[in-house]
């Protein structure tokens, strides 16, 4: 529904910012899309602040094989960079879910991006993420296979945010773009009100908005 993080911009910033905190050894993206997106700028941060890529490793997880295969010949001069194609969790809305948070936007959120799309728009692309779903589901969700994790960047599937986070939560660095999109909005709220996590930074003009948060206990 978005495009990709482009450089410079808020979210670049924003991770460029956690890398520079944390100095993560175990990243892990879920959409890389075509790989010139965040992953960019994570590879830059990791460069900008001279880490050990002998140590630390990006993988990055994509869903559509396509945008997957671009990503791959886009990354091939980075080592530490490890793309995988799949899907990061197994987890999806329901459908009944996914009208409740359609009808949510169009009554208190109508300046929300989403409302510009039609309902039966949505439910296509919610249709389509339920056979990707269905396809990888023999191989399983990715993100439990990489646990422990230093920092996580939760950018996958419009109606699979709150199952990637869930199998995440561990890691001392969550970044969420969308956060005011059906995306991320419940890892947002859960994030902002669990006394677990401590905001680093948000961006709400920034699109859809993104955020970024510590594990603190």
């Amino acid at each position: 529904m978005t495009p990709e993080v482009v450089k410079n911009d808020a979210c670049w910033n924003l991770i460029a910012k956690c890398v520079a905190e944390f100095k993560p050894q175990k990243i892990i993206e879920v959409g890389t899309g075509t790989g010139m997106g965040s992953t960019q700028a994570f590879i830059s941060a990791i460069i900008d602040n001279k880490l050990n890529v002998e140590v630390t490793t990006l993988n990055t997880i994509e869903a559509d094989y396509n945008r997957y295969k671009e990503a791959v010949s886009n990354l091939v001069d980075h080592e530490f960079v490890i793309p995988w194609h799949g899907v990061a969790s197994l987890g999806i809305m329901s459908e009944k879910e996914v009208h409740s948070f359609i009808d949510m936007v169009r009554m208190e959120r109508p300046n929300w991006n989403l409302a510009l799309y039609t309902e039966k728009q949505i439910m296509e692309w919610y249709k389509a993420d339920c056979e990707t779903i269905k396809e990888h589901g023999k191989i399983g969700g990715q993100l439990e296979a990489f646990d422990p994790m230093d920092m996580v960047f939760l950018d996958g599937s419009a109606f699979t945010g709150w199952s990637d986070f869930l199998a995440c939560k561990s890691a001392k660095c969550i970044i969420l773009d969308d956060i005011f999109d059906i995306k991320n909005w419940s890892v947002y709220c859960e994030l902002l009100t669990n006394s677990k996590y401590k905001l680093i930074a948000r961006y709400q003009e920034y699109r859809n908005g993104c955020a970024a948060f510590r594990r603190v206990a």
